[in-house]
């Protein structure tokens, strides 16, 4: 049997509202994240391509943890329980938790400088370094695929965890072909016994009314 595993970016943040480079701190959804969750769950709810799954998993950061909570109604039979896990978290921002975008890139420069630097950089005392994310990241949704081997599991992550399945699933560097994801977008993997595959990447047509 396939393993088909669906990862789902969290909704709007409070911090990306108000320009703040928030990890473990994370202040959760923003009003229009909640809204952004709540059209997905509806469009779940409707089509049903969800109900099948057998396992929910998502980050310990607030942001994808609430859009976990909201559309868990329409994951598998509702009631699947979320299972946090830190491998998959977006980057770990170490000191620079809390400071501005603008103060972020002054002093350390875009993701995308740091994943055409040097991979190993680490930036931000006590942050992580592109190659140790893409290392958690890849361990983690191993995990995941040894452990519901055959089965639908949905990851409630980040933007970064997506870029990050790339290179962990199909070998593609991060950087090199994701640049963005929009929130509460579908990105949809399946394992074909020798292969993963991807399905689909960034399917947010739900959040067209919006």
């Amino acid at each position: 049997m396939s393993t088909r595993l669906f990862l789902i970016r969290h909704g709007h943040s409070r911090s990306a509202a108000e320009r703040v480079v928030l990890g473990h701190a994370c202040t959760g959804l923003s009003e229009l994240g909640q809204r952004q969750a709540e059209a997905l769950r509806g469009r779940l709810e409707r089509t049903g391509e969800l109900r099948d799954a057998s396992a929910f998993y998502a980050s310990v950061m607030r942001r994808a943890h609430e859009t976990a909570e909201l559309i868990a109604p329409a994951i598998g039979d509702g009631g699947l329980e979320i299972r946090n896990d830190c491998g998959l978290c977006e980057q770990h921002p170490g000191e620079a938790d809390g400071i501005s975008f603008d103060e972020y890139d002054k002093a350390y420069g875009t993701i995308e400088t740091l994943l055409v630097k040097d991979r190993s950089w680490i930036g931000a005392p006590g942050s992580e370094s592109v190659d140790a994310m893409v290392a958690r990241v890849g361990a983690a949704l191993q995990m995941i695929s040894d452990e519901h081997s055959g089965d639908t599991v949905v990851v409630a992550c980040h933007g970064g965890v997506v870029g990050c399945s790339f290179e962990a699933l199909a070998g593609i560097p991060i950087g090199t072909l994701v640049h963005f994801v929009d929130n509460t977008a579908i990105t949809e993997w399946l394992d074909d016994g020798e292969r993963w595959r991807l399905v689909r990447y960034n399917d947010a047509g739900h959040l067209a009314d919006l």
